[in-house]
This record gives structure tokens, sequence and C-alpha cells, in this order.
């Protein structure tokens, strides 16, 4: 949720899977989830549909847009009004 406030850790920047990360595609920070198949590292949302442009799992080593992980998730809360 674009409100919600996160805590992650920059010395942690291997994909791990099912984790969730911070990360870079196309100059757009965002969070998302690793998922790791057959040794290649997707990232995907966790609402896809409310993620334009992440309907589908997305390769880390996309040659067009490659994905650069800034730092692991380690604590997300939400505001209340």
């Amino acid at each position: 949720h674009p409100t919600d406030a996160i805590l992650f850790d920059t010395s942690d920047t291997r994909p791990v899977d099912g984790k969730i990360f911070v990360i870079v595609r196309d100059r757009e920070l965002t969070v998302k989830r690793c998922d790791i198949i057959d040794g290649t590292v997707y990232f995907k949302a966790d609402n896809p549909s409310s993620a334009p442009g992440w309907l589908k799992p997305r390769r880390m080593d996309d040659p067009v847009a490659p994905i650069k992980i800034e730092g692991r998730v380690r604590w997300f809360g939400s505001w209340e009004d």
C-alpha cells in the first residue's frame, strides 16, 4: 500500500526465495517478492492487480530492464487514520 512504512536492510541484497525486497527497475524504486524458479530469480507483486506493469513476474536479469536489489524488507506497518 502506498502509505505503508517499511524498514529494510541495505546490506542484505542477496535474493532469497519468498522474501520481500526493495528493488529498482526502470529507475523506479518499489517493493516486490522474490521467486527463484529453477535457478532463475524473478520478482513479483503480491497484489498484481494493483501494480501496473507487474501483472506477471519479472526476471532479475532482464536485458532490457534489469532489476537491482536495494535491500531486504525486515519490517512493515500501515498508517491508520
